[in-house]
């Protein structure tokens, strides 16, 4: 797509506002440049497309667009492959040429039960990786092999070699949001939703107080106090750096003045600010636990990282 593969982030130190970037980005041109015009065949096509998007992306930016949609819609049929797309992506991909759309874990469980013979993950590396994991069979794909997540490039599998060296017979619970090489090394795997459960299932099935959590610093922080289990978190913790974003004073200035109202949060983000939140979970769980008149909040907040394009697989 036009903003993703073709568009690099360039400018004003990496800023978000697709305002303040120029070059290609600003350009669009992508179909054009690919010989793919808006045609009225096309306009009719994918008309219902549009009004998935239509409030994040200008009517006169969707004839970028619309042919590039439509051609990668009819690849997929013509290949016999589906694209999986990540709550994070921008909204032509999400909504437009996504068949299965979700967080990491659930991507990677559509993975394991499509039928189709090429997967596309609109995604990081690490989750073109579980993907392949857990379908050896399939061709697996990803639009860029730059896509990364600071995260999972924050640690190796020698580095773990190392922790498991320097404590023994301690269980090693990796996030999923690490490379084939961590997970390799580690006894089990955890999502930010069932981080806490992971652990004091290790602890119980291994019969002890201590368990190592990596790399995230926060998640193991906040697991840590959820479970009162003794959390390693290695020698160099490292963050999600989506997660560094929300400050506890700007959570509490936002649900000041607004009478019931409940931040949410995620268990990777800053321990201090999941302390404020009304309840936390990850993006699967914030949308499970939103009530009905709240006017899907979850979605808007997703809306605001995909118009930034700057999230990666949580």
């Amino acid at each position: 797509m036009a903003r993703i593969i073709d568009a690099p982030l360039t400018g004003s130190e990496g800023s978000c506002d697709p305002r303040a970037v120029h070059g290609t980005w600003g350009a669009l041109d992508a179909a054009q440049r690919r010989g793919l015009a808006y045609t009225p065949e096309v306009a009719a096509e994918t008309a219902p497309l549009y009004e998935r998007v239509k409030h994040v992306i200008p009517a006169v930016e969707w004839p970028a667009y619309a042919p590039l949609i439509s051609a990668i819609n009819k690849m997929k049929r013509a290949k016999n492959a589906v694209i999986l797309a990540h709550n994070y992506m921008t909204p032509e991909i999400f909504h437009c040429v996504g068949d299965f759309r979700g967080d990491s874990l659930q991507l990677a469980r559509e993975a394991a039960e499509t039928d189709a013979e090429v997967i596309v993950q609109a995604g990081v590396r690490f989750m073109a990786e579980t993907s392949k994991t857990l379908a050896p069979e399939k061709t697996v794909l990803i639009p860029d092999l730059r896509a990364g997540c600071s995260l999972a490039a924050s640690i190796t599998g020698a580095d773990v070699r190392l922790i498991k060296e320097r404590y023994p017979g301690v269980p090693v619970v990796t996030y999923v949001n690490t490379n084939a090489d961590v997970k390799a090394e580690s006894d089990i795997c955890c999502t930010s939703s069932n981080a806490a459960a992971v652990v004091e299932w290790a602890a119980r099935e291994w019969k002890t107080d201590r368990v190592i959590l990596l790399p995230d610093e926060y998640l193991a922080k906040n697991v840590a106090t959820q479970t009162g289990i003794h959390i390693i978190r290695g020698t160099a913790a490292a963050k999600c750096t989506n997660a560094l974003r929300p400050k506890t004073s700007r959570i509490a200035s936002s649900a000041s003045g607004r009478r019931g109202a409940r931040a949410p949060g995620m268990p990777a983000g800053r321990d201090g600010g999941v302390g404020l939140c009304g309840f936390d979970g990850g993006v699967a769980g914030l949308r499970g636990r939103e009530a009905p008149g709240e006017g899907r909040a979850a979605d808007r907040v997703l809306d605001e990282r995909q118009r930034c394009a700057c999230g990666a697989g949580r």
